[in-house]
């Protein structure tokens, strides 16, 4: 549908129609549908969204006659609900980089405890989207691969622990005691070799 320019317009007057006729829920945004950015890693996400959002003028669009060939593009009710829990395991890790691309502040102590809590959510969303498991399941694999890096790793114990919102706490609540233990020893040698 992207691709040709008509089906756009013709996209864009369904929407404008509705909306002039209160025929959606909500006033649907006069937007195109999104096409992927490879060097962006949430375009998949940005272009589920577009696709749930502008969902009812595109049934609308192809229950036209002039676009009965292309009727199979319409969801079932299931597939439609796949679309919106794909959004939401992908929203959390979409949240994780919004948080650590933040330009204001630095962020490497918020890494680890974000990519933690990362894994807590996709846990849960795990538990209440089982037919994502496996896919969830993936992604945490390699969270976990990070973080366990990252525990055994000086620089993050030390951001952390100068972090005024963290200081030890984070670390000797979610992390082993030998991991907590190796991180104030490194502080202490931080500290003692610089006085």
């Amino acid at each position: 549908m992207r691709a040709l320019g008509q089906h756009r317009e013709d996209l864009r007057e369904v929407i404008d129609q509705g909306n002039k006729d209160g025929c959606w829920a909500e006033v649907i945004p006069l937007v195109q549908l999104l096409r992927d950015v490879e060097t962006r890693w949430s375009s998949l996400l940005a272009i589920i969204k577009c696709v749930i959002e502008l969902y009812p003028a595109i049934m609308v669009l192809l229950d036209k006659t002039k676009y009965s060939s292309l009727g199979w593009l319409q969801f079932t009710a299931e597939e439609y609900q796949v679309l919106n829990d794909i959004v939401t395991v992908l929203e959390q890790p979409h949240f994780v980089q919004e948080l650590l691309s933040a330009e204001k502040t630095p962020t490497l102590s918020l890494a680890l405890p974000a990519f933690e809590l990362l894994l807590i959510n996709w846990t849960v969303i795990q538990s209440t989207i089982p037919e994502l498991t496996h896919y969830i399941g993936v992604g945490m694999h390699k969270i976990r691969e990070y973080v366990e890096k990252g525990r055994k790793s000086q620089i993050y114990a030390l951001a952390m622990i100068i972090n005024p919102a963290y200081k030890m706490e984070w670390i000797n609540k979610y992390w082993t005691r030998l991991e907590a233990s190796n991180a104030k020893k490194w502080m202490l040698e931080a500290v003692c070799y610089h006085f």
